[in-house]
């Protein structure tokens, strides 16, 4: 099982871009005294026929983000959604919006929880966007503003150590479903 945050974006976005606004975010979100490094790269095994160039748009190949020195990966999927909106005449127009699922993968730990909440965050800040947690898992609020996705999550005290900054966040979230993991605290 995993659990998604989608990211609206109207503009492509360079690589260099989501590895240094989602260090900043992740600085911000555990409340780190200094922004931990994160590292994104095009997954060369995804989508057949895709762009493997910078920068990231609908119709590149995933991303694969970490953080330098663990083993947890976060993927940045694009995809086009139809989204539909209710007339005034009580029909249905439907368009389509690009969005960035984030998600994530391979370990499922607290590090790996921060990390995919820190890369919605630092997207969303860059595209003026908001993300969506459909699942209720990081809020209640199924759509958030960024600014207020930090605040619901954001750590009130000053952490210095990566790991215990990201069990701490993992026990504070509401988390409506549980994702079995023997490497995530119970709360």
């Amino acid at each position: 099982m995993s659990i998604n945050l989608f990211v609206s974006f109207s503009r492509p976005v360079p690589l260099e871009n989501i590895e240094s606004v989602s260090s900043t975010a992740l600085r911000d979100l555990i409340n780190l005294e200094a922004a931990p490094a994160v590292q994104a790269r095009f997954d060369q095994a995804a989508r057949l026929g895709s762009s493997f160039t910078s920068p990231l748009n609908v119709d590149s190949k995933r991303v694969i983000c970490s953080l330098s020195g663990y083993e947890e990966q976060v993927s940045i999927n694009p995809l086009i959604i139809p989204v539909g909106q209710l007339t005034r005449n009580n029909s249905w127009v439907y368009s389509n919006q690009s969005f960035l699922a984030v998600r994530w993968e391979y370990k499922k730990t607290p590090v790996n929880f921060a990390l995919s909440a820190a890369i919605a965050l630092g997207i969303a800040r860059s595209q003026n966007s908001d993300i969506q947690d459909n699942a209720g898992f990081y809020t209640l609020k199924c759509d958030s503003t960024a600014d207020e996705f930090l605040v619901a999550l954001r750590l009130p005290t000053p952490q210095t150590d990566m790991e215990s900054a990201a069990i701490e966040l993992y026990r504070r979230i509401p988390k409506s479903i549980q994702i079995p993991s023997r490497s995530a605290p119970q709360s």
